[in-house]
């Protein structure tokens, strides 16, 4: 129990650091090109400025739940392992990171074949996400056998 625990502790860190990492990739990517990120264009090539504020809000918010979202998977998983808690959410919101960071890799692949334009940016991001993947598989196999660990050790302790 020992060793899935000390898993779920090193995932939990490992979640919450590719949380900081999108963000601060996001507002990168907006600070180097601004122009991509503002898409909606009048027809005298100037982006409307309440567009651009609510674009800006937009992003703010789905990153603050993109964070929000991580914090409670990676504080979920170390209740459940420390306090024996019994929560199941954070494995569901965790299959969803799971997911979101294959769907970022097809994106990436794609954006590579359709555009050639940043293939060294896209390759870090399919690095990471790759990472990511591993991180969050962890933490589910790890939270996963947790359970059933500890599952069996209550059994037996009851029946002694």
């Amino acid at each position: 129990m020992r060793r899935y625990r000390s898993m779920i502790e090193i995932s939990c860190r490992g979640i919450l650091m590719f949380g900081i990492w999108s963000a601060v990739k996001c507002i990168f990517q907006i600070l180097n090109d601004p122009g991509e990120f503002f898409l909606y264009m009048s027809d005298t090539g100037k982006a409307s400025l309440s567009l651009e504020i609510l674009s800006i809000l937009m992003l703010l918010f789905f990153m603050a739940v993109d964070l929000a979202g991580r914090l409670y998977i990676a504080k979920s998983a170390l209740d459940v392992s420390k306090r024996y808690k019994k929560k199941k959410l954070y494995i569901f919101l965790a299959v969803m990171l799971f997911v979101g960071s294959i769907l970022t890799i097809v994106i990436s692949i794609a954006d590579m074949i359709r555009t050639h334009a940043r293939i060294a940016e896209d390759i870090v991001t399919i690095m990471i996400e790759i990472t990511a993947i591993i991180t969050v598989s962890e933490l589910i196999y790890s939270s996963v056998k947790f359970r059933r660990a500890r599952n069996r050790f209550k059994a037996v302790s009851e029946e002694l």
